[in-house]
């Protein structure tokens, strides 16, 4: 499996943020997708 690269890293999780502050259901689909993902913090 690729690895994101930083910048699509950043675009993603800026989707997953804005969609939660609009759609209740996106809070845990977005929650879900984002604990998928690499751990970028390190």
């Amino acid at each position: 499996m690729n690895t994101p690269s930083t910048d699509e890293f950043a675009h993603v999780l800026g989707a997953l943020d804005a969609y939660r502050k609009t759609s209740p259901e996106m809070v845990v689909v977005g929650r879900m997708i984002a604990e998928s993902l690499p751990d970028r913090t390190g």
